[in-house]
């Protein structure tokens, strides 16, 4: 029997050094995740050290095909915070998502033009009948640093934006699925895949702060917002 947690909890970096090109995950699962095309650091003023994505360039995170991160069904949790202006075309946070491959598990990301969030979730790899794409009523890619995140609890889809369930997301597809695919491909940070090549880049900063195999309740997303928010300066 699987144990709820955490898959993937990247090491918050502080300091006046830089910090060296991987993730490394405090998870019990290690999931340290590989620089792809050199994405940098970035310093904040209160000492944090964010990811810098530059989408030209093609810079991402892999962090691999870990059973932890493919067995993950029928709940995940994602929480990141971003710093983006909002982009032309459809961009991912974060995923477990090949295009081409109807490897298709999940992608938090951001949609094209008017800077809105998107989240989804399919249960076979493949689109029609069974997914879940939800974009936010919030705009989140507007220049300034939010807590962004989606929460998929065994049928029930949530988004979440600074701290909060969004309680009037779009929602373009709506499926009545209860379960998440078993993808094989690459959980991804900055992009998303096609046929293994970055496809929706970001373009931004980013700190992923959790990855997890259980659904957080409306609380603990606040307090986590709530814990974090200082670095930020929202």
């Amino acid at each position: 029997m699987r144990t709820s947690s955490y898959v993937l909890r990247p090491r918050l970096y502080r300091g006046l050094v830089a910090p060296p090109n991987v993730i490394e995950d405090l998870s019990r699962f290690r999931n340290d995740g590989v620089f792809v095309n050199a994405p940098t650091w970035v310093g904040l003023p209160g000492g944090i050290w964010v990811n810098n994505y530059v989408a030209a360039s093609s810079q991402y995170i892999n962090c691999g095909t870990a059973d932890s991160l493919i067995n993950i069904s029928p709940c995940i949790s994602v929480l990141a915070w971003v710093k983006a202006d909002p982009p032309a075309a459809t961009q991912s946070v974060a995923s477990k998502f090949d295009d081409n491959l109807q490897q298709r598990s999940w992608d938090l990301g951001a949609s094209a033009g008017g800077g809105l969030l998107s989240g989804f979730i399919s249960d076979d790899g493949t689109v029609g009948g069974h997914c879940k794409s939800y974009y936010s009523s919030i705009v989140v890619y507007d220049g300034s640093w939010h807590q962004v995140g989606m929460v998929f609890d065994a049928g029930t889809f949530e988004l979440v934006v600074d701290g909060a369930f969004d309680p009037t997301p779009t929602k373009t597809i709506d499926d009545a699925i209860t379960t998440i695919y078993y993808s094989n491909t690459a959980t991804c940070l900055g992009t998303a895949l096609h046929i293994g090549a970055p496809m929706w880049e970001y373009d931004g900063q980013s700190l992923i702060t959790q990855i997890a195999n259980y659904a957080m309740t409306a609380a603990q997303v606040w307090d986590k917002f709530n814990s974090q928010r200082g670095w930020f300066g929202v």
